[in-house]
C-alpha cells in the first residue's frame, strides 16, 4: 500500500484540517480526478501430463487462467460508462516446458472506477470470472482481492483557491472546471486522505507535453530549469493556498461544509 494509505488506516488524517499537494507533469493543473483501484491475483491449480503422450490425463491451468482472462475483458462491455470503469491484466506464469501440461498458471489484475460501490461490485466479478473458468477446465482457483487506493473524492472551494494562486503567479493552468468534467486516467493514494479531510491535489508542468509520465525522461525534466522553477511556482502556490487557510477561517468552514455534505 502507498505510505498515505497506511497514514489514513492509522487515523493520521481524520484531525487534519485540509490536504493539498503537487504531483510533476507536463501541464499545468488543479483538481484531478482519480481512479479507484483494486488489485486480484488469480492462482490455478491444475494436473501435468505429458501433452501428446497423455493428454486426458491433464488439468490445464493455463486454459484457466487463459479462460478467465478473457472472461475477465469481455466486462467491459456491459460496464457503466459514468463509472470510468478500467481493467488490465497479464498473466504472470504460465507452465515450465510446451511438452507439459501446466499445472500451476497465475494472473494479475487491476480493476478501476471512479465510483467505490460499483468498484466493488466489478471487482467481484472479476472474481467470479476465475471461478467460472476453474470450473470450466476442471481446475482449482484461488483469487486473492487487496484494495490499493481509493478514487478522489474532490473538495471544490479548496479546487477554487488552490487553481487562483497557480493563476495569480502567471503560469497557463488548465481551467478547473475542464478537469473535473475529464476522464481520470490514473490512481494515487492521496485518494485515501480525499475520504478522510478536505483535500485536493495540482499538477506542475516541468517538461514537454508528450514526455510519458512515470518515465525517465519526466525524471530527468525534474533536474532542468523549466522543472526547478516549475516546483517553486507549485511551492508557493501551495504555500500562498496555506496562508489563506488560515488568514481566512470561512474559506476552510467553506471546504470542510463541502467535504461532509458530498
Amino acid at each position: 500500500a502507498g505510505s498515505k494509505v497506511i497514514m489514513a488506516n492509522e487515523g493520521f488524517w481524520d484531525d487534519v484540517d485540509a490536504a493539498i499537494m503537487l504531483h510533476p507533469s507536463m501541464r499545468w493543473g488543479v483538481g484531478g480526478k482519480a481512479l479507484g483501484i483494486w488489485q486480484l491475483t488469480m492462482e490455478f491449480k491444475g494436473q501435468t501430463s505429458h501433452a501428446a503422450a497423455s493428454p486426458e490425463r491433464g488439468v490445464n491451468a493455463l486454459n484457466a487462467a487463459t479462460l478467465a482472462y478473457m472472461a475477465s475483458h469481455m466486462l467491459r462491455q456491459e460496464a457503466r460508462r459514468d463509472a470510468n470503469l478500467v481493467i488490465h491484466g497479464i498473466i504472470t506464469e504460465g507452465g515450465l516446458a510446451s511438452n507439459i501440461i501446466p499445472d500451476r498458471a497465475v494472473c494479475e489484475f487491476g480493476v478501476r472506477s471512479s465510483d467505490e460501490k460499483y468498484l466493488v461490485t466489478m471487482v467481484d466479478k472479476v472474481e467470479k470470472c476465475a471461478e467460472g473458468a476453474a470450473i470450466a477446465t476442471g481446475a482449482k482457483v484461488t483469487v486473492t482481492k487487496n484494495k490499493l487506493y481509493s478514487s478522489m473524492k474532490p473538495n471544490i472551494p479548496l479546487i477554487k483557491v488552490l487553481w487562483q494562486n497557480y493563476a495569480d503567479q502567471g503560469v497557463k493552468v488548465d481551467d478547473w472546471q475542464e478537469t473535473q468534467a475529464g476522464m481520470p486516467m490514473a490512481s494515487t493514494d492521496f485518494g485515501d486522505v480525499s475520504w478522510r479531510c478536505p483535500s485536493t491535489g495540482s499538477y506542475i508542468g516541468i517538461g514537454p507535453e508528450g514526455t510519458p509520465g512515470h518515465s525517465r525522461q519526466l525524471a530527468d525534466c525534474s533536474v532542468t530549469k523549466e522543472g526547478l522553477d516549475a516546483m517553486i511556482v507549485g511551492t508557493k502556490a501551495l504555500a500562498m493556498t496555506l496562508v489563506e487557510l488560515l488568514a481566512k477561517p470561512e474559506l476552510l468552514n467553506e471546504a470542510r461544509e463541502y467535504f461532509t455534505s458530498h
